[in-house]
């Protein structure tokens, strides 16, 4: 129980650093999301070493999916660098029991509403100036959506 607080608070903390950066500095630096991914990595081997009940090459596959996914959509520049490595910690990182379909398709839903209703606000107020979205925040505010959401209840009951 303790260990699925501490991941979820990695993520989130993780998030909130990169929204930071991101609707500040305009940048993410690799040094806030780097960690991320080797917690993630760190994590797919200890769930590998206790068999959780997932097969151990479904965690590298998906995640091999994320990083083709995110480089053809960084290629043609619909995503930035940070977004792609945002989401791939996210997934390594995310407790077994928390890595449902369910989440993910509303983690994916809230995003991209997030995201659209930024892009239509910016639009609307004539600051939409660069060609670079900053995505990062709509991340931060899709997880906690999707995660409170869905498992909501679970999580409050760990904690209190």
């Amino acid at each position: 129980m303790i260990m699925i607080l501490l991941q979820l608070f990695i993520i989130i903390m993780t998030l909130g650093i990169a929204a930071y950066f991101d609707l500040v500095k305009k940048t993410v630096p690799g040094i806030v999301l780097y960690p991320l991914i080797i917690c993630g990595f760190v994590n797919i081997i200890l769930d590998m070493a206790m068999n959780t009940g997932m097969p151990a090459y479904i965690p590298l596959i998906i995640s091999g999916l994320i990083i083709v996914v995110g480089f053809i959509l960084t290629h043609f520049k619909i995503l930035g660098g940070a977004d792609v490595l945002l989401f791939l910690g996210i997934f390594m990182l995310m407790p077994v029991e928390f890595s449902t379909i369910p989440f993910y398709y509303m983690f994916i839903i809230c995003t991209l509403l997030c995201g659209t209703l930024y892009i239509m606000l910016m639009w609307l107020t004539k600051k939409l100036d660069s060609p670079y979205i900053k995505f990062v925040p709509a991340i931060l505010v899709g997880f906690l959506l999707a995660l409170y959401s869905v498992y909501g209840n679970e999580i409050l009951g760990m904690i209190f």
